[in-house]
């Protein structure tokens, strides 16, 4: 394969992870901004556009990785570093992730239209909490490992030295978030602007 194609692959590979990592983030924040405002019928449809547009930059992630792991490891598991490993984990775990948002998180907030997703139980909250740590984590894990040239020869043991407390931590964090977050003050729900 000539550089060039190599280098539209890495290209496009670059794009999906912007677009997934973009996105994903976008997502969160307009969630998060609905604790103490209610979540609109224009507001889901926004929800659904995005997470579909996460669905295809996690097409595009699959399909340029794989092409650059088989140009350059001809899919040989021998030739496997610690970081392609954790790449291809980290990966499978944002779209199993994804599905579970579609699955568990979309129709949560659908039962939430006209109401501020404060209104959730704190119970209910914090099971959707890890959901929200797996987005963050991943997809930042996502970013410094295709990014990283100091994490390229790094073996499992620094991997898990880093990555595991990160990921500890950002779940603490959400959990955190989620439960003790102030439920908004009961009343009717504002009329949402947007």
């Amino acid at each position: 394969m000539q550089q060039y194609q190599i280098d539209i692959i890495r290209g496009v590979h670059l794009l999906a992870l912007a677009l997934g990592l973009g996105t994903s983030i976008y997502l969160d924040l307009r969630i998060l901004s609905r604790f103490r405002r209610p979540v609109s019928t224009g507001l889901l449809a926004e929800f659904h556009r995005i997470h579909r547009l996460v669905f295809v930059a996690l097409g595009l992630l699959w399909l340029s990785g794989l092409a650059l792991i088989g140009v350059r490891t001809g899919f040989d598991l021998a030739t496997f570093s610690p970081k392609l490993w954790l790449k291809l984990g980290v990966v499978t775990l944002l779209s199993l992730n994804a599905l579970l948002i579609g699955l568990v998180v979309m129709p949560t907030l659908e039962r939430l239209e006209g109401a501020p997703l404060g209104a959730l139980p704190r119970f209910k909250r914090c099971l959707l909490a890890p959901i929200a740590a797996v987005s963050i984590f991943s997809w930042l894990a996502a970013l410094a490992l295709g990014s990283s040239k100091q994490l390229k020869m790094s073996n499992w043991d620094m991997l898990i030295h880093l990555f595991l407390p990160a990921f500890a931590a950002i779940v603490l964090i959400t959990e955190l978030v989620a439960l003790l977050a102030p439920a908004p003050a009961a009343g009717a729900p504002r009329r949402d602007r947007h």
